[in-house]
């Protein structure tokens, strides 16, 4: 298979190294692609060299260019479906003024892998939002084109990208946004807001649905990670808003949606309250990601 997007109706000629489908593949090696596998359920079984390998779902698998697996099955031994997807692309299907990774936290997943690929095994609320994603760059690629799927698919992957790389766990990691050492509790509340960070939350909300209180909510995530939850719910959303800007074209309008803010004035004010400029003036900081020079628009 020839991993690349392609269509005529919209930009003709355009071509972008990415795609998706719905099944388990693994791209030949040397070829320059990168695999995000995912799987909801079942077993996954790779062969590196002599030596088989089993991973258990819901997980993912990134895979580098230099890798030396092969794909051997997936397995479901209760009948229910695996709800499996692969994508593949190079790094200048996500932004054409690279030809490699950045050593940067949202490629993560991609860049901190020693023998050509890594496994992880995802919680249910991250295998969920991963597999919504998933879907949505699917639809884009392939089922349910639009004018801006270029711009589109491109933002979904990205936001795989950050949703895997913030499932690591680790001591210290906060300016990584990974989940901190924590009780068991205050674990879900982190893979909860990770997962679910475009949806419309508060304090309130989170401590009603994992039945606690406001006060002992926030003590646990100033304990864990320093800060209160409302705080690390806004730098979470500021980093995925950080991100699209640098990355996309999407409207700034389009991306505060997309991180769970419905007031873009709101936005904003907490965008520049965190980094000391508008979105806008932040995205003039950044090449335009399709190789064009950049506006003054808010694009």
């Amino acid at each position: 298979m020839k991993y690349v997007t392609q269509e005529e109706t919209h930009y003709p000629g355009f071509v972008m190294p990415v795609a998706i489908t719905a099944s388990i593949e693994v791209p030949p090696a040397g070829d320059g692609y990168y695999a995000v596998l995912f799987w909801r359920t079942g077993t996954l079984i790779l062969e590196d060299g002599d030596n088989r390998f089993v991973f258990h779902g819901p997980g993912v698998l990134c895979v580098t260019p230099n890798h030396t697996i092969r794909c051997l099955s997936i397995r479901n031994d209760d009948d229910r479906p695996d709800h499996c997807f692969s994508l593949i692309f190079k790094p200048e299907g996500l932004n054409s003024n690279q030809s490699s990774f950045p050593d940067t936290f949202e490629y993560g997943a991609l860049t901190k892998i020693d023998n050509g690929y890594t496994y992880r095994y995802l919680p249910e609320p991250v295998a969920i939002r991963l597999e919504r994603l998933c879907k949505e760059i699917d639809k884009q690629l392939n089922s349910e084109r639009s004018m801006f799927w270029p711009c589109l698919s491109r933002s979904y992957i990205l936001e795989v990208l950050l949703l895997i790389e913030r499932t690591r766990y680790g001591t210290g990691g906060l300016s990584d946004y990974t989940i901190p050492q924590c009780n068991e509790q205050t674990r879900k509340v982190f893979e909860y807001i990770h997962s679910n960070y475009q949806d419309d939350m508060n304090l309130a909300s989170l401590s009603e649905r994992f039945g606690t209180n406001r006060t002992t909510l926030n003590r646990l995530f100033k304990e864990a990670c320093g800060m209160t939850v409302m705080a690390y719910l806004g730098k979470i959303r500021i980093t995925v808003a950080s991100l699209l800007l640098r990355n996309t074209t999407l409207s700034i309008q389009e991306i505060s949606w997309r991180i769970g803010l419905n007031d873009e004035a709101y936005f904003s004010r907490l965008f520049r309250s965190r980094t000391g400029l508008s979105p806008s003036e932040f995205r003039l900081n950044y090449p335009h990601p399709y190789g064009h020079a950049r506006d003054t628009e808010a694009s």
